[in-house]
């Protein structure tokens, strides 16, 4: 369907209102109803239909100022949306209020925008926007101005520029050593060491104020010019110069290794470009093997053109890159000839893995709508393949290829609740719609029951190909029930035996399946085919169920 049109049935009204803060409790999203139709007026088909919502500044062209897409289920041409439908993930950004008008543009699927846009308008949360000229109520008048004088003795508290501080009162400099009160004794001479408030008349007046280096006697020898770098000062040989007595410095030192004339024990010659095995390592050769130990962790620190690390295979080209630039590859891994990527690490955590022609055969992104994608493609670069664990954002998982083939199990099965009678459920068995508790079954206990709903999957062997469900509704419960496909089902001769092909009904055997003999009754109450025979008592058959 090319053509579309649509009636707004319940307007736009109240979006500006979701990007205020007003005092009233106004909702973070608004809803919209419309039907669509087609070029001659008439509804669409029922169904789900993939719909571009997006607001615009202009009533024709511009730029979209915010937009999010939805799958929206339609009845009767009518559709009724939330937009935005995460207010958190995709809120309405405030700055639409900078816009005098705002319209809203509509897409179906691949066709072309509506025309023309709806415009939005506001509605009954638009009278509380009178408020925001007062402050819940309250007029400007009713507040302090923002600088007003206060008297001195009304000021308790907090912190002054002091600027503001009279002359009268001192400030910084202008307060003195002489000007304080209360000086502990000790400290009343103006420094933290001596005994000034010691009154024992044995104690030299040069002990009161502390103790100096000539007043200390017994000093040893080597530490008697004040250092305790271990010279000689006690040395008699007049022999020995005297810039020796007190430790001998470096720039006293002779014939120091050209290595070490800096002052460092690093090597300051130049690079190493080869080292061959030996008893030690001595340069020059490119062969050998040599074993390099280092502490961790190992920091590399470089601005080489590919990276600061780079593995070569014996001088043929690079064959793993580390990167240090906070964009691009982080790690690449190449051909063992130096030939092109294999696969990549990128430095938002993207891992890329290359077929023989170049192309991202497999693209593994752990931050897709903050969940995780897988996407594999073909050898054009097409996408087959995309495994998402949270789809649009929806927080659903979905799997999107164009075939799927499923090796495991052969029938299609959906989860429910299934009652016991006489025994318990178990693989193979027959059952049917329990009218005592809607949406769950019961195991079938009588024969031609049009109530028959499947078999339980699993007897024989034979496993579940594809189970549905959905977890915490009435379409859950514990066991898979096979609805088509093949499985094999607990069955009995009680109506004579049974031949591939005989069509199967329920019994009164409780889960059992017979054939059909009575084709008057057995409308609406067929279970399948059976595909393999039984010629006497009771055991499995393989059936491929068609309900009829």
């Amino acid at each position: 369907m090319n053509s579309r049109k649509i009636s707004a049935i319940a307007c736009l009204a109240g979006f500006i209102l979701l990007l205020a803060g007003l005092a009233w409790a106004v909702p973070g999203a608004v809803t919209f109803q419309g039907k669509l139709a087609d070029a001659d007026g008439v509804a669409v088909g029922d169904g789900t239909y993939t719909m571009h919502f997006a607001i615009y500044s202009a009533a024709a062209g511009g730029t979209a100022l915010w937009e999010e897409t939805q799958e929206v289920p339609v009845t009767g041409g009518v559709y009724n949306v939330k937009l935005p439908a995460d207010p958190d993930g995709n809120p309405l950004p405030a700055s639409l209020l900078d816009n005098a008008a705002l319209y809203l543009g509509i897409q179906v699927g691949a066709d072309s925008e509506m025309v023309p846009r709806q415009e939005i308008t506001a509605i009954f949360y638009a009278l509380k926007a009178g408020d925001a000229e007062t402050l819940n109520g309250m007029a400007a008048a009713d507040f302090a101005a923002a600088h007003h004088g206060h008297a001195a003795e009304d000021i308790t508290s907090g912190t002054l520029d002091e600027a503001r501080i009279p002359a009268v009162i001192a400030r910084d400099a202008e307060i003195t050593w002489s000007n304080l009160a209360g000086i502990p004794a000790d400290i009343a001479d103006g420094d933290d060491v001596g005994l000034t408030t010691e009154t024992d008349p044995t104690v030299p007046a040069s002990l009161k104020d502390g103790v100096s280096w000539n007043e200390i006697s017994g000093i040893p020898p080597d530490i008697a010019d004040g250092d305790d770098v271990g010279g000689l000062t006690a040395e008699t040989d007049p022999t020995v110069p005297a810039s020796l007595k007190d430790g001998v410095s470096w720039s006293e030192l002779a014939d120091i290794p050209a290595g070490f004339a800096d002052g460092k024990d690093d090597d300051s010659g130049g690079t190493i470009t080869g080292v061959i095995a030996g008893s030690g390592l001595a340069g020059g050769g490119t062969t050998g093997e040599v074993t390099l130990q280092v502490a961790t962790p190992l920091n590399l620190d470089g601005a080489a053109a590919d990276g600061v690390l780079q593995v070569a295979n014996n001088g043929t080209g690079a064959v793993a890159t580390f990167s240090h630039a906070g964009s691009g590859p982080l790690l690449e891994g190449f051909g063992g000839d130096g030939g092109g990527e294999e696969f990549r690490f990128e430095n938002d955590g993207t891992l890329k893995i290359y077929n023989a022609a170049g192309t991202a055969a497999v693209e593994v992104d752990g931050r897709e709508n903050d969940g995780g994608a897988v996407v594999v493609r073909n050898g054009d670069g097409d996408r087959t393949v995309a495994i998402y664990a949270n789809y649009a954002g929806s927080g659903n998982g979905r799997v999107v290829t164009q075939e799927l083939e499923i090796t495991g199990g052969s029938d299609l099965s959906e989860q429910f609740d299934v009652a016991a009678l006489h025994r318990d459920p178990r693989p193979g068995m027959l059952v049917s719609i329990d009218p005592r508790r809607p949406g769950k079954l019961m195991v079938s206990r009588e024969a031609y029951d049009k109530k028959v709903a499947g078999i339980i999957s699993g007897a024989g062997g034979i496993r579940t190909g594809l189970t549905m469900g959905q977890r915490g509704s009435e379409a859950d419960g514990g066991r898979p029930v096979a609805l088509t496909g093949r499985v094999y089902c607990l069955a009995s001769t009680a109506n004579g035996a049974i031949e591939p092909g005989d069509l199967l009904t329920t019994s009164d055997i409780p889960g059992h399946a017979m054939k059909v003999t009575d084709r008057a009754r057995a409308g609406g109450a067929i279970i399948g085919k059976a595909m393999t025979p039984l010629d006497d008592g009771e055991g499995l058959v393989l059936v491929l169920v068609t309900l009829q």
